[in-house]
């Protein structure tokens, strides 16, 4: 993998920067605003994702799709769909909508879930 980007809001961009700006002195990083960089980490925000056309191999997201109404999640798997061939989804599932019962509204949609089995959920949970 030659570039990760972060798309995050504002203070969860700072932390997650300062983190592997600390942790990773020799990689190249970009922030919102400058330019792309071929290799390295890039740091988004959501705003600049939006205005974006970049594609993705593909896109995770993890604790945040289902914390959003469900018009931002609709906006948010739309893009995604149109400039990533896959989506990785680790979300909160009793929320009041699931990833899962979105992403069906997006035939083009290639979601991965490497969840639970629903017996172990069940069981899990009790």
């Amino acid at each position: 993998i030659n570039k990760y980007i972060l798309v995050d809001i504002t203070i969860s961009s700072l932390v997650q920067s300062y983190f592997l700006l600390n942790s990773f002195p020799n990689i190249n990083f970009s922030f919102s605003g400058e330019s792309s960089i071929e290799k390295g980490i890039q740091f988004r925000l959501t705003v600049a994702f939006f205005n974006s056309t970049e594609t993705y191999d593909l896109v995770l997201n993890a604790d945040s799709i289902t914390e959003l109404d469900i018009r931002t999640a609709r906006q948010y798997l739309s893009k995604i769909c149109k400039r990533s061939k896959y989506f990785w989804s680790i979300n909160h599932e009793s929320n009041k909508f699931t990833v899962r019962s979105i992403a069906q509204e997006f035939n083009q949609l290639k979601l991965i879930s490497l969840g639970l089995d629903q017996d172990i959920y069940q069981n899990f949970i009790k």
